[in-house]
């Protein structure tokens, strides 16, 4: 893949993941298993299945989820130990 991308350094490469947004927001996936891999330079790109992988087409986003306020990354309250 790296070859046919022809991805020679990493400031080349940009990796996007898809998500599933429904009308709840709280039931929003992300696509972990088939990333999508483009070289920026050349505007070429694939999805790029990653077999034998613990990663899941529709990985649950939203108790990963963080929020941004103020300039500030905190977890959201739900998913925060106790």
């Amino acid at each position: 893949d790296q070859a046919e991308l022809e991805i020679k350094k990493p400031e080349e490469l940009a990796v996007f993941c898809i998500t599933a947004i429904p009308g709840d927001i709280k039931k929003a996936t992300v696509n972990l298993l088939a990333p999508l891999v483009i070289n920026i330079s050349l505007k070429k790109g694939k999805q790029i299945v990653l077999y034998q992988q613990n990663y899941n087409t529709k990985h649950q986003l939203w108790p990963e989820m963080q929020t941004v306020r103020g300039g500030e990354h905190y977890a959201s309250p739900n998913t925060q130990k106790k």
